[in-house]
């Protein structure tokens, strides 16, 4: 009798691990089903912040030069405040005429938008143009691997673009490979970071060569006439490239080599309205900042004081 009252406890032992066991995987199988959401897809605000321009045109503009014809970093962010931009393209480049940067410059320039809460985009210069930007030259690696440890001391340090980067013999050094070396070079340092070169279309085949090395283009508008065909253009790149690859739009506010005008106000505007409201931000290129005129008149209509509503894309238009 003890024996078969001990198989009997066991028996109803057993039977109840047994419910107990479907209990719990029912438990867990419900619990499973339950939505929620998951490490990737949880809002990442330094993702977030890092992902556009900002809420208005970003200058790719001369800075204010001082009286010995260098650039002057707290007159230049005087400039910027005043027209109510928050956003400004440092060019690294040592040329005849040209006011710019070198590397000592930008850290300067830094240390005064910084506290003053002004991103920066860092310009370098390709080998199709000389690759003079000083003193790291065409060692783009090297580039790279400085401005990361820049931009940590320096969050407002937002980006690194290079300039025409598959144009003329521009394409012999930036090979897929490269593209590649460049953005790990950053990853390993501050993926925060954003490489997102100058481009003038996008296409199928560029994405697969390059798009996962990027975290985006600036894509220029080259036609300084006419700037209505500007939103189907970028709504056209914007589809090649996907929701995870942003589309800047570059708007020209002076001449250029194939256009010897600067382009009319309201063929300005209309570009700059269109690249505001279909792309991930725009960037405005050599707009003097410190001497008025009709194109500055434009563009600070879509700064943070103007009436045109900033430059925030409509739906679709940031990634």
């Amino acid at each position: 009798m003890v024996t078969q009252f001990v198989w009997r406890a066991g028996s109803v032992a057993s039977r109840f691990a047994e419910r107990r066991s479907l209990i719990i995987l029912l438990f867990l199988s419900v619990l499973a089903a339950v939505p929620r959401p998951c490490a990737a897809s949880a809002p990442n605000p330094a993702a977030q912040r890092a992902a556009g321009l900002g809420p208005a045109p970003c200058m790719w503009s001369p800075p204010v030069a001082d009286k010995n014809g260098q650039p002057d970093p707290v007159a230049t962010l005087h400039a910027l405040q005043a027209n109510g931009f928050s956003c400004y393209g440092a060019l690294l480049w040592q040329g005849t005429h040209v006011v710019a940067f070198d590397l000592d410059g930008l850290k300067r320039l830094m240390a005064v938008f910084e506290p003053a809460g002004v991103d920066v985009w860092v310009i370098l210069i390709p080998p199709s143009e000389g690759g003079n930007s000083m003193p790291l030259k065409s060692d783009y690696v090297a580039w790279m691997q400085t401005l990361a440890r820049l931009s940590l001391r320096y969050p407002h340090l937002r980006g690194v673009n290079i300039d025409d980067y598959l144009s003329s013999i521009s394409v012999k050094t930036f090979t897929p490979q490269y593209t590649c070396r460049l953005y790990q070079a950053k990853q390993r340092i501050n993926p925060a970071l954003q490489f997102v070169p100058t481009l003038y279309f996008i296409d199928r085949a560029r994405m697969r060569q390059f798009g996962r090395c990027m975290d985006g283009a600036w894509l220029w508008w080259t036609n300084l006439e006419r700037g209505d065909a500007v939103a189907a253009w970028l709504e056209g790149a914007r589809a090649i490239a996907g929701p995870k690859f942003p589309i800047y739009g570059g708007v020209y506010a002076r001449w250029t080599s194939w256009h010897g005008q600067n382009p009319k106000p309201q063929v300005f505007r209309e570009t700059l309205e269109s690249t505001c409201r279909n792309s991930a931000g725009a960037v405005v290129w050599q707009l003097p900042l410190d001497q008025p005129g009709p194109l500055l008149t434009v563009a600070k209509d879509f700064g943070r004081l103007g009436s045109a509503g900033g430059c925030r894309p409509a739906a679709g238009g940031a990634h």
